[in-house]
């Protein structure tokens, strides 16, 4: 399968459209529920996804916290999440899919997918900025989504794929929770 070769260069390639590209044909196999399994059990998609959207630095706050940072997270170094707004958002609908079948669900539970996912809506959402330490103001487990946050500064681009990044990011917190 072509997916077998591709997944592995999410992370790796350098090139923009081919993160995209890579990204799209994900979710768009992650869309047909009789793949899942071959997605989930052979090429592990959605821990791979995960790996991409999940950020050293927000490990390891939880980890000094004394959070549950699950295995596929520190078995490996994770690097710095995916700065691309569109391969986030095909990721994040990929996962959204993957939340489709009772399997995949209890996975991505099992990895604290909750997490990254929750940490991603956080690093995409307009007004936030990537570097701050302030994380203790906001409540535990909430989702921050773009209607909370200033607009006036972004292109209405961005505030389109921020928007339905929060909508996928909220959609998949509603499946995982």
């Amino acid at each position: 399968n072509i997916m077998r070769a591709l997944l592995p260069q999410l992370s790796s390639s350098k090139s923009v459209e081919r993160r995209v590209g890579i990204a799209a044909a994900l979710k768009h196999c992650a869309k047909d529920k009789d793949e899942h399994y071959y997605l989930d059990d052979e090429l592990h998609a959605p821990v791979v996804a995960l790996r991409v959207l999940a950020d050293q630095r927000d490990i390891d706050k939880r980890r000094n916290k004394e959070e549950k940072v699950a295995e596929c997270f520190t078995a490996v170094s994770v690097g710095n999440r995916e700065d691309d707004p569109q391969v986030a958002l095909f990721l994040l609908e990929a996962l959204n899919c993957f939340c489709a079948t009772r399997r995949c669900r209890r996975r991505l539970k099992a990895v604290d997918a909750y997490a990254v996912v929750r940490d991603t809506d956080l690093a995409f959402s307009p007004g936030t900025a990537e570097d701050d330490d302030d994380d203790d103001q906001a409540p535990k487990g909430v989702l921050v989504t773009t209607e909370d946050c200033p607009q006036e500064e972004q292109e209405e681009e961005e505030n389109g794929i921020s928007s339905r990044i929060s909508r996928v990011c909220a959609d998949i917190a509603d499946m995982l929770l």
